[in-house]
């Protein structure tokens, strides 16, 4: 198991300049890299700490209000002043002392903070931003209020598969991008809704590559109750990862009985690698033959008759289970399909500026979307491709577009020209279509886009939340497209009262 061992640390660990994925048209926007030695406490405030956990502390906490509603506020201005359900959201911040940080532990940190930007998913949490002075690293979170899976046990069978689903389909997601978790279990598993669930924990997650032949890893690393045998003997693959989705299938469908059980961690270990389990005791009775065989196939002690992720979204029991879950209402379907097609026609400062929106926006608010997603994502990857939306827009009841307009549209939503639409480009072309978009998403909005801070976004604010490193001539480019639909009276700059004016009727253009 890696090492962490106590050493102090004065100058930056994350360096937005170290292992940072090139952004695409878009970049990294949705994830803030803020300024070495700037202030967490300045933005959010400490409302409990949920945990210590030794070398750092958990806090949930509450952004501040931000300093331009208030004055607008004081002033009654033109905005609408309804209250803003977004300043009640909730954070989860990790705080990492560094006194405890040791050079593996600061790679994993590193490592967790890279996956994380990279893995765009509803069944994956997000990180929002990244802080770092000199005594300290802060993490910016997403806060999943329901606790972990082991907390609401007994599970139905119709439950257990709704989770795997959920729970393959973040597999599926992180697989596609060459990642591979190393620790999958009930306890990195948690409710981020009352139908929800949510895979964390990305700090023994692993980048893999198969540039010939079979990749494996050695270092052995995850919880012993969910490890693979081939961890314990100490080759592996990606499909460690289906064995921890089996164990976790196996104890939900059991009331936690665990498959490889023993008092020492010793026995524990010789018993996974004999890979010997049973599904004859008591607690099995009621459980379908079904079920069994799919816990069974991830389960499968040898890796390369293991099946896949994507083979197990495929299985005769999850199908089954999906096809008795209650269907999405089709006025919902219709109305994102069209929001869908509408923003295409948005002004790209605007869509840019949503997707900033839709990467912070609570759970609890974009439900319906959620299921909007999942319904529109046939093949449960996480992703909406070609296809998918077609078949989608083509059956709604209020939309009749052709085939070849159809396609122009589903480029102009795939942001990072990947051939799919990702989750947070979805929510950023659906999110007012269920939510009223006030003025302090509004303020956040323009604040992240004025990087200069000083109260106009202009070409070099755009420039720089582009392109983090190397895509600085496409950055430019971009920058310039943005800026020239929405500088009217062509100052090379927009105020906040031109900005706001893209989401509210009635705000005058005063810059």
């Amino acid at each position: 198991m890696t090492d962490r061992s106590s050493s102090t640390v004065s100058k930056p660990v994350l360096d937005p300049t170290l292992e940072t994925p090139a952004p695409k048209l878009y970049g990294e926007v949705t994830v803030t890299q803020h300024e070495w030695g700037t202030s967490v406490w300045e933005d959010y405030d400490q409302l409990e700490m949920l945990a210590d956990s030794g070398t750092g502390e958990i806090w949930l906490c509450q952004k501040k209000t931000d300093k331009r509603t208030v004055e607008e506020e004081e002033e009654d201005n033109v905005i609408s002043n309804e209250t803003d359900a977004r300043q009640k959201q909730l954070y989860v911040i990790k705080t990492i002392d560094k006194n405890f940080l040791s050079g593996m532990f600061a790679k994993e940190l590193r490592n967790e903070v890279d996956i994380l930007r990279q893995l765009d998913h509803p069944h994956i949490v997000r990180i929002y931003g990244v802080y770092e002075d000199p005594d300290s690293i802060y993490l910016v979170m997403e806060y999943c209020p329901g606790g972990d899976l082991t907390t609401r046990f007994p599970y139905s069978e119709a439950q257990v598969a709704r989770i795997m689903t959920q729970v393959l389909s973040a597999v599926v997601c992180c697989h596609q991008h060459k990642v591979v978790h190393r620790d999958l279990k009930l306890e990195n598993i948690t409710w981020a809704t009352e139908n929800t669930v949510k895979l964390l924990d990305f700090g023994y997650a692993q980048k893999y590559r198969r540039p010939r032949g079979d990749y494996t890893m050695k270092m052995d690393v995850g919880t012993t109750y969910t490890l693979s045998p081939q961890v314990i003997e100490g080759e592996y693959s990606e499909r460690t990862d289906e064995w921890g989705v089996g164990v976790m299938a196996y104890m939900l469908l059991t009331g936690g009985t665990k498959p490889f059980d023993a008092d020492k961690n010793v026995r524990l270990r010789d018993e996974i690698r004999k890979g010997k389990y049973s599904m004859d005791g008591q607690e099995w009775e009621n459980v379908s033959q079904q079920a069994k065989d799919f816990v069974s196939s991830l389960l499968e002690y040898k890796e390369e008759k293991r099946i896949t992720a994507e083979e197990a979204l495929e299985s005769p029991w999850l199908k089954f289970q999906d096809n008795n879950q209650e269907e999405l209402n089709e006025s919902v379907i219709d109305s994102v399909a069209e929001a869908l097609i509408t923003t295409v026609q948005e002004p790209k400062l605007k869509r840019l500026s949503m997707l900033i929106l839709a990467h912070e926006v609570a759970e609890s608010e974009i439900e319906h979307l959620r299921k909007a997603f999942a319904a529109m994502d046939s093949t449960k990857d996480g992703t909406i491709r070609l296809q998918e939306f077609q078949s989608i827009i083509q059956n709604s009841k209020t939309l009749n577009i052709g085939t070849d307009e159809l396609t122009e549209v589903f480029q102009e939503l795939d942001l990072n020209d990947t051939g799919a639409i990702c989750y947070t480009d979805f929510l950023s072309a659906t999110l007012e279509s269920i939510a009223k978009i006030d003025k302090n998403m509004v303020a956040e909005a323009f604040d992240r886009l004025d990087v200069e801070s000083d109260g106009v976004i202009d070409k070099e604010d755009l420039q720089a939340v582009l392109a983090i490193d190397s895509d600085r001539e496409a950055a430019q480019d971009r920058a310039e497209e943005i800026l020239s639909e929405v500088d009217t009276n062509h100052s090379g700059k927009i105020g906040f009262e031109t900005f706001a004016s893209m989401f509210f009727d009635d705000v005058p253009k005063y810059d």
